[in-house]
């Protein structure tokens, strides 16, 4: 009986730390992917456009509100 017991809490601990995992590994991807998102929109900005275009406020407002989700 001792060792069964033992055996389910190693089982469920394994499993635990499986999700957790998981759920780091999509959040670390999600870290990832808007980074990469703001250096290829700083490119953009610096090496594409011309001096006068970097100043037109409909296209780069003070302040951007981005929506956050779960």
């Amino acid at each position: 009986m001792v060792t069964f017991s033992f055996l389910i809490v190693i089982y469920l601990m394994n499993l635990f730390i499986g999700l957790l995992n998981s759920v780091i590994e999509k959040d670390n991807n999600r870290a990832s992917y808007l980074a990469l998102k703001a250096e290829v929109i700083a490119e953009i900005e610096i090496f594409c456009l011309l001096p006068h275009q970097r100043c037109w406020r409909s296209w780069f407002p003070e302040m951007k509100i981005l929506p956050y989700t779960y």
